[in-house]
């Protein structure tokens, strides 16, 4: 079992619901402002297994990473599960496609159960007159994102693209954060909220994920060659040009009047602020603190954590929802169980 948490990076694991709930919150940040007051319960459901779909494609592709990354691995990574013998790469490779599998099945799960909930019919594709596919956007997300992981995974890609493929292992967090956006979509539609009203905070949201993931992917990919010491700096300077212009947006959009559990909406909205200045100063102290005294996949292992943390920021800003506050601030201390977890099984 060990060998089968390596593989699949269980730390990193932690990290990877956030993304659909971020999403999803922030999605409802946008019904807030178009001015209507959504049920959150109506979006568990879609919300959920959009979290398992996520949770399988992540799996998937790490699973098919490191079936094409085998023979790179056993010269620099020996003692990961594949090179060292623990797991045959055929076994690797069959858990990677039924995973993708499962992804894709779980999507369509989502459609199903988030037109059901929002009372609206479900659009469907024919094919050859008898075979039918849900149109709905969680399934259209996923089947985005399951390319983009196929892409990345396809050795000749990575190797002869090295930019472009950093550009898609951050495509495919930012359309992890879109998977949440397209549970809440059908009960968007619903209540009549134009896409453009609702669509831009998770848009935002997705596009702040994808730079932090890209900066530290940089990291990363250097991470068994000594990378220059200003390199450490791009994860914080990401999270300054993107996360703060969407907490900035999510400030001034919530309309004037807008009850919340802990009062005025000026200190409601502090709590985002904290989460995402946390997440930024972190990086701050890794790269000019740790950076030069600890191993790069240490200081690239605490960058995979904080994505937590940004997270809570991005799920916090729907602070009006009592469920949000409550998954934010759960999402705030992932990192603490990340590095006890990090501890035993490398996240890189």
């Amino acid at each position: 079992m060990s060998a089968w948490a390596a593989l699949l990076r269980l730390p990193n694991l932690l990290t990877v619901p956030g993304d659909v709930f971020a999403g999803a919150a922030l999605s409802l940040l946008g019904l807030f402002a178009a001015g209507t007051a959504p049920d959150f319960s109506a979006f568990a459901l879609p919300v959920a297994l959009c979290a398992v779909s996520s949770l399988c494609m992540y799996s998937a592709g790490v699973a098919l990473n490191d079936f094409a990354d085998r023979d790179i691995d056993a010269a620099e990574r020996p003692s990961r599960p594949l090179p060292s013998g623990a797991i045959p790469p055929r076994a690797a490779f069959m858990a990677g496609v039924a995973l993708l599998a499962g992804a894709l099945a779980a999507s369509r799960g989502v459609a199903s159960s988030a037109c059901a909930g929002a009372g609206v019919p479900i659009r469907e594709i024919v094919f050859l007159r008898f075979f039918t596919l849900p149109a709905e956007a969680p399934l259209a997300v996923a089947g985005v994102l399951a390319a983009a992981v196929a892409l990345y995974d396809f050795p000749p890609f990575r190797r002869r693209m090295p930019h472009a493929a950093l550009a898609v292992i951050a495509l495919c967090r930012g359309l992890n954060v879109l998977l949440g956006a397209a549970a809440v979509e059908p009960f968007a539609r619903a209540a009549g909220v134009p896409p453009h009203v609702w669509a831009r905070f998770p848009l935002a949201g997705a596009a702040a994920m994808a730079l932090y993931t890209a900066a530290f992917s940089a990291v990363a990919r250097r991470e068994t060659d000594s990378p220059p010491p200003r390199l450490f700096y791009a994860p914080a300077a990401a999270l300054v040009l993107g996360l703060v212009p969407v907490l900035l947006l999510c400030a001034a959009s919530i309309p004037e009047g807008t009850s919340c559990v802990l009062g005025a909406p000026r200190t409601s909205f502090a709590l985002p602020a904290f989460a995402g200045a946390i997440a930024i100063l972190h990086c701050l102290v890794l790269a000019r603190f740790f950076a030069s005294r600890v191993p790069a996949p240490f200081v690239v292992g605490r960058f995979i954590g904080n994505i937590a943390r940004v997270q809570a920021a991005l799920v916090l800003c729907a602070w009006p929802c009592g469920a949000a506050l409550v998954c934010g601030a759960v999402l705030f201390f992932v990192p603490a169980v990340f590095n006890a977890l990090a501890a035993k099984l490398p996240p890189s």
